[in-house]
């Protein structure tokens, strides 16, 4: 085919595109705008910590959150509607509407907390019924130490960025893993912190907690600490991401399929490797 062909089946063969506000049809399970419904958001943060482009925003106050979402810096990949357990976010069946300043499509909610459900009177024993009027935080740790036991500790709570910090004593991760379990906590996100000087890592493991988030610190030395998958599956690929990316080793399970990178060897620091 020369030139000259090629130029007149472009001429005469009619249009290829569609002329604006014309649009092709969507097909079925298309991926659009998220939705945010404010009454049953429970504030628990996970939509934002699965948000890779940072479309989601996320602040916690004193008896309330923010919550934002900008379109303009959605991938549409999906990951926070799933990942939402109170289904309080879905996503439009639609094209996303045409917009031309930055920032117009971005929807922003101040939303007041809700407290926990109180139990039914009767089944509530004389001892749980006199700490109704304790706050909230207060209430939570003391029924954490009857979980926690004689390895917990006595020190109180202490809120730091929206998360509640409790020292833990002699406890390790198994054994708050356990205790979380028997208060019913939501496995949130594990943190992982590279510290300066050859002082080695520190791993931050998250729950929430009657939508309060609770936070727990292990310095590790020797880079390695107990696995608590067999005890909550929801931290398998997080375990498994900070193992390759750290080079830290959980004790106690095995790693393959690697997530990161296939066909290499388990426990390479890819950070290390950058530099």
């Amino acid at each position: 085919m020369n030139i000259l062909t090629m130029l007149w089946k472009n001429l005469w063969g009619g249009s290829r595109t569609m002329l604006f506000p014309a649009r092709p049809e969507v097909s079925e399970r298309y991926r659009g705008l998220v939705r945010f419904d404010p009454a049953l958001c429970t504030g628990c943060a996970i939509c934002k910590m699965r948000c890779t482009s940072r479309a989601i925003e996320f602040k916690t106050g004193k008896g309330e959150f923010y919550w934002s979402y900008d379109p303009g810096q959605c991938t549409f990949c999906g990951r926070c509607v799933e990942g939402c357990k109170s289904h309080a976010l879905s996503q439009d069946e639609e094209c996303p509407p045409v917009y031309t300043t930055i920032g117009e499509l971005k929807n922003s909610y101040t939303v007041a907390r809700k407290p926990p459900a109180p139990k039914p009177a009767a089944a509530v024993p004389p001892a749980v019924a006199d700490q109704r009027q304790t706050p909230p935080l207060e209430a939570h740790n003391e029924s954490a130490r009857k979980h926690f036991g004689k390895a917990g500790t006595t020190e109180p709570w202490v809120e730091k960025g929206g998360v509640h910090w409790l020292p833990l004593g002699a406890m390790n991760v198994r054994e708050l893993a356990t205790a979380m379990n028997g208060l019913h906590a939501r496995f949130v996100t594990i943190t992982a912190y590279q510290l300066p000087k050859e002082e080695g890592f520190r791993l931050e493991y998250h729950w929430d907690l009657d939508g309060q988030l609770l936070g727990f610190s292990f310095p590790l030395a020797d880079k390695s600490i107990e696995s608590i998958y067999d005890l909550c599956e929801a931290v398998d690929w997080i375990e498994r991401e900070i193992h390759e990316g750290f080079g830290l080793d959980f004790l106690g399970r095995e790693y393959e399929p690697l997530l990161l990178r296939q066909g290499e060897t388990p426990g390479v620091n890819l950070r290390e490797e950058k530099k």
